[in-house]
């Protein structure tokens, strides 16, 4: 998987965790971005094991195992 599908999957997973956090309807989701935590390493590689660590993401078992392949 490259960087930016890895970035993407972080996005997407981010977004539908965060946005339940406003009630429906709440101003709040009006243009919602979410926050999208990405560790690099020295080189500007994404370090995606500490990334993945971050607690703006759930991902199951079986998907960091995807995500880390």
């Amino acid at each position: 998987m490259t960087d930016a599908c890895f970035e993407n999957e972080l996005w997407i997973n981010a977004y539908n965790n965060q946005i339940y956090g406003y009630r429906f309807g709440a101003p709040q989701r009006i243009h919602f971005q979410p926050i999208i935590v990405v560790n690099r390493n020295a080189d500007g590689s994404i370090d995606r094991k500490l990334t993945l660590d971050s607690p703006a993401y759930k991902f199951s078992d079986e998907q960091r195992e995807l995500l880390l392949a």
